[in-house]
Formats: structure tokens, sequence, C-alpha cells
């Protein structure tokens, strides 16, 4: 699995970063650099890798014309925990100190879990004084005091700052220089045999990846179990990019030529198209390296979007490395292991920004020039009457089946109840709701049948539905609940003790599980008709329904269909086990 390594990066007068610290927020075991060109992603990067050996070694140009100081600066972010092991064993007295200062609920609510330290361009530390979370929220002096009981009684945070800048320096000198190893897999990339005399132990773009995999191919004895795992690791990802289980990468004999066994053929590599060459030498040096920072400059380039995501995919499963990856791709955006920063530029300088919310993600894809016209729907859409349907719905898709994600391989859409309930089967907005499909093949409803007795039949619009939804051509399936409406399939005990949570001035509820009857016909305390909060009602049953549904039964019956449906929908994605 991917590591995180580096918990964040701050950056101050570097190229496009001005005189304000830029941070990066947190930094994920995988983490994508999103924006426009020229925003910064590239200078990022270039600054990680400089970080990363403990010294900034600025030419003219690296300085900001528009900065009106010359200092560079940086931070880095590390785990809380590897931090404080850092101290010796004669400053063991200063570790809970230390750990009740970084663990202030001031600075955690920054970042979780992390300390900041911050160097100058020489690498020699400055401070340690979480800029951000200081300008936010403020730093207690008395946690400095418990440290050294030198500190000024009153709230002074420019001495909070200074003290905590003395204790670090104090405590761990210069022993956070060269902390980790980093590599670049720029944008270019092509597997080719290393001349002789030319070192390529700095390269990842495919000059000399031939000699490393070889070696993997063919590994030591005394490295024979980690070469010979990595090896199949990239072969289980090229039987999964070209959906041939029988597929094998080998290394010519002289290291000049990667073979590929696929569909009963042997071929080179680059006979297999642009986009299977490119995806292999990134999964390759991927694997190649063994827990590093690896920064990657668009890998999207000549890579349909399934392969995108199955690249990020192995990443994410099969390598021990950190990634930050400068992209321009929404496809990568929508990945459920990543972590997202968005690069902007205000016409002066690089601004980051950690984007988590769906909003933050548009905005990267408005950002990006994508139109919402140009973005795919999910692969599968599931039509419900109304939110709580979605609700009950979702909850029992995770509850069998918990790596399918809402938004990325199926939406829950509403279409009212009202439409299916009040309309005829030959009014015009029941037609234009069918031929909706003419927008997503993979589409499928979830219908209340509102019968109150077994032979009751359904109305005909609602029939008229089912038989459309499931014509062969659709793709798609219509589930009509077995009783009344969705709520009948909820246990009796669950669905009153929430109504009495939810409407504790109502009448107890009665119902003991019929499924023709209406579960939510609520009274208050007067004997009159109590319109039901129905999205609360459900959030609280699903809160307390800890069993799957009943094996065999109606409703597990369904919720699988709903599964199978979303996976079918979602071949070659995530979803789908490959």
């Amino acid at each position: 699995m991917a590591e995180v390594i580096l918990s964040g990066l701050g950056i101050k007068n570097y190229r496009s970063f001005g005189d304000e610290m830029q941070y990066s927020g947190d930094l994920g075991s995988v983490t994508l650099l999103a924006g426009q060109n020229n925003s910064g992603k590239s200078n990022f990067l270039r600054f990680l890798v400089m970080a990363a050996g403990g010294s900034i070694d600025l030419a003219t140009l690296d300085k900001p014309q528009s900065s009106t100081s010359k200092g560079c600066e940086y931070s880095m972010a590390f785990r809380l925990d590897e931090f404080l092991g850092e101290l010796t064993r004669e400053q063991e007295g200063a570790k809970d100190s230390l750990r009740r200062l970084y663990s202030h609920p001031s600075i955690q609510k920054f970042q979780p879990g992390v300390a900041w330290i911050t160097f100058g361009a020489g690498g020699e530390i400055i401070g340690a004084q979480f800029d951000a979370a200081i300008k936010e929220y403020g730093i207690f002096s008395g946690e400095s005091r418990t440290i050294t009981g030198q500190f000024n009684p009153q709230n002074n945070l420019e001495a909070g700052r200074a003290n905590i800048t003395r204790i670090t320096q104090w405590i761990f000198g210069n022993r956070f220089q060269n902390r980790f190893p980093v590599a670049v897999i720029e944008a270019f990339r092509q597997i080719q045999p290393s001349t002789a005399g030319t070192s390529t132990e700095g390269s990842h773009e495919g000059v000399g990846l031939l000699e490393k995999l070889q070696r993997l191919q063919n590994p030591r004895a005394e490295t024979y179990s980690d070469d010979a795992a990595k090896f199949a690791a990239i072969n289980r990802f090229l039987k999964n990019v070209l959906d041939d289980q029988s597929a094998q990468l080998q290394v010519q004999y002289d290291a000049k030529v990667l073979n590929v066994h696929h569909g009963g053929r042997m071929l080179p590599l680059q006979n297999l198209g642009t986009g299977i060459h490119q995806v292999v030498v990134l999964a390759v040096a991927a694997t190649v390296l063994e827990r590093t920072v690896v920064c990657i400059e668009e890998p999207e380039v000549h890579l349909h979007p399934i392969l995108q995501r199955k690249f990020i995919r192995y990443l994410a499963n099969e390598t021990n490395n950190q990634y930050v990856i400068a992209t321009h791709s929404a496809h990568l955006l929508d990945h459920q292991n990543v972590s997202v920063i968005h690069v902007t530029h205000d016409g002066q300088n690089t601004k980051l920004a950690s984007a988590q919310s769906p909003s933050a993600l548009f905005n990267i894809c408005s950002d990006l020039g994508y139109k919402p016209s140009d973005l795919l729907q999910t692969n599968a859409v599931l039509w419900v009457e109304g939110p709580s349907d979605r609700i009950y719905l979702k909850h029992w898709i995770n509850q069998l089946c918990d790596d399918l994600v809402e938004g990325i391989h199926y939406s829950i859409m509403f279409y009212g109840g009202g439409l299916l309930n009040q309309l005829t089967v030959l009014d015009e907005e029941v037609t234009d709701f069918i031929e909706l499909r003419r927008l997503n093949r993979n589409l499928a409803i979830v219908i209340d049948s509102d019968k109150r007795y077994a032979s009751m039949p359904i109305n005909k619009t609602k029939k008229r539905v089912r038989d459309e939804f499931q014509t062969g051509e659709s793709g798609g399936f219509a589930w009509i609940t077995e009783g009344y409406t969705i709520e009948n399939y909820a246990p009796p005990v669950l669905l009153r003790t929430a109504v009495s949570e939810v409407h504790p001035r109502a009448q107890e509820l009665e119902w003991t599980g019929d499924k023709w009857e209406n579960p939510l016909r609520l009274k208050n305390k007067s004997g009159d008709a109590a319109q039901p909060d129905k999205n609360k009602i459900a959030r609280s049953v699903c809160e307390k329904w800890l069993e799957p549904p009943t094996r065999g039964s109606h409703l597990d019956k369904n919720v699988k269909m709903c599964i199978e449906f979303i996976r079918r929908a979602n071949e070659g994605m995530e979803a789908s086990g490959s």
C-alpha cells in the first residue's frame, strides 16, 4: 500500500510563490496537484525535490519578482508520533510537554496529527510557528511555560512563537535534513536501453528501466522474495490493463527490448500502442522505487480515462511510495484514494488550497476548462421517489458492498412520487422521464407499489415505466417494492423507535409489520393526523439497522440486483474488481 512519508509542505518566496507561506494541507499517499498551465504545479514539485535534500539553492530567476522579501523559507509537516520519536533518551522529560503543545486543539484544528517545522533556505530550523494556526486560533503560552518555565505569563503570541522555535532548535537541531528520498518522473516517458558509461540511477522515465526490470525478473537469492513480489505485481497490472490473464512481461536477454506475451503472441511493448507503453513505464518506475516520495508530471498523457484510473489504483494498492502528481485530468479527481490540492495563480503569486468538498472539486474542473456538458454522469443512475428512499437504498448497498461509492460509481436521483401517482400513462412528462435513457443507458428505478393488498395491481403508469426500464436495450431494471412503500422493509421495532425519537409528541406508532399498511400514518396527542419527517426517520432507522437484509428476501434480492447493475455499468473501473 502507498504510504505517507511527508504530511505537508509549505513554500514561501520561490519562483511563483510569494512572501505569504502557501501550505499544501494534508498530503496523502497519493496527492493530485490540479490547476491551469503556469499556475505553479511544476514549481511545487521542483521545490519538493530540493527541500527533501535539506537545502535550497536558488538561482537569480528562482526568486519571485513580485515578492518584497528575499528570504526563501519552507515548512514541512511530519506525523506527530514520528516527530516526537526523534527525542533522545536525555530529552525524554520534554516529550510529554511537547506532545501537549503540539496536540493543542488550537494547532490540531489546522491539521490534526502533524507537527509543522519551518526551515530557512539553508535547511536550518527557523521556526515551528504553525503560521496559519496561530493567525486563526492563537497559541496559549501556558503550554509553552510547562516546557521551560521561562515564558511571559501573558498570552503573547509572538513570545509563544519564539519559544516554540527555540525549543524545536534545541531538541532537533538539523536532524530534519535529508529526511526522505525523492524521485521525479517527467512527462516524456519511453522505455529505452541505457547507453554504455551513462548512469541511470536518477532516471525513471524509461532509460535504464529495462535493466532494473530484468533484475526483478531474475532476482538474486538474497532479494528473491521482494523482487519476485514486485515483478508479480507489475504483471498483475499488465493483465488488468490488457484484460488478459495470460499476459506477461519478459525482458529480452540483452536488456534492450521489453516483450509482452498477449493474445497468444509475443510482441515488443511499443507494438501495443502508446497508451499501454506509457502506463507500463509508469507502473514499472513506481514499483522499482521503494518508500520514496515520487513526483509525477502529467501521467494522463496518452492515457485513456480507464487507464488513468487503473494506474492510480495500482499506485495506491501495489506500491509503498508516496506520490505527488501534477495533472490536468478531471478523470483522476474522483478517485476515492487521492487527496487533491487546487493550484491557482492570482496574477501575482501561486496559491494552494486543499480541495475536499464536491464544490471545491467542481471549481477545479471549471479551472481546468471543463464544462458541465464535458463531464460524464456517473456510470449508473438509480432513480428513487425522494430523499428518504435514497437514505435507505444507500444504506442497503453499503451493507452488502462497501467498495461502491455514491457520486463515483453510481448516483441516486429523485423523480418525485407525484410523477407516477398523479399522471396518466400517456402524459408527456412520463414520456420525457422514460426518454432520459438517451442520456445514460444505465438507468434503474425504485417504485413504491402503493398496494393495499397482495392481489391489487399497480397502476398503469407505473407498469409502463417498469416495462420500459426492463426492456432488453435499456441496460437497467425496475424495482417495485414488495409492500406499500419502501419503509415497509424496515424492522417494525426500529421504525417505531425512530418515530418516537423524531416525533416525541406523536402517538405511539402502532404498525407491526403489515406489508400492505402505510407504516408512517402518524397522529398527534389530540388524535389529528401528523406529517412524518421521513428523512429524519430514515436516518434514525439506518443508524440502528446493523444487520444486512435477510438472505433470500425480496429486499436482499433487489439490493443485490442494484449492486450487480452498478458493477456492470462500471466495468473497467474500481468497482468491477478488475
